[in-house]
């Protein structure tokens, strides 16, 4: 597990998301409430699309956020594996507490040296 992709506030205008999201290396961001639990992913695809709607003055990170499958840190690497593999477009998984406050990130890399060491 590493640090999750930078989190965006559920009120950050799409617009902002769409120019934080363009300038960072990460494929998608987590996407969190005020009390840093997780609502959500978020894809450049999703925001692009947003982008070319004419209300999209109104729209926030959080109403464009897609859920996504989390794993909680008491679950263990195992239980995640077929989400991580399945996340293509987001290149991994959130991973939240129980409490479902994101801390940190899962991707298709760690889940690769864990197959390999396990086998």
């Amino acid at each position: 597990m590493t640090a999750p992709p930078r989190p965006l506030a559920a009120t950050l205008p799409a617009r902002e998301a769409a120019a934080l999201l363009a300038g960072s290396a990460a494929r998608a961001a987590p996407v969190v409430d005020g009390t840093q639990r997780l609502t959500g992913v978020i894809t450049p695809a999703v925001l692009a699309e947003s982008l070319e709607d004419d209300d999209v003055a109104g729209l926030t990170a959080g109403d464009l956020a897609q859920s996504s499958g989390a794993l909680r840190e008491s679950e263990g690497l195992s239980a995640g594996i077929d989400l991580v593999l399945a996340a293509a477009d987001t290149d991994g998984l959130p991973v939240v507490d129980d409490e479902g406050v994101l801390t940190g990130w899962l991707d298709t890399k760690h889940v690769l040296r864990w197959l390999m060491a396990s086998s």
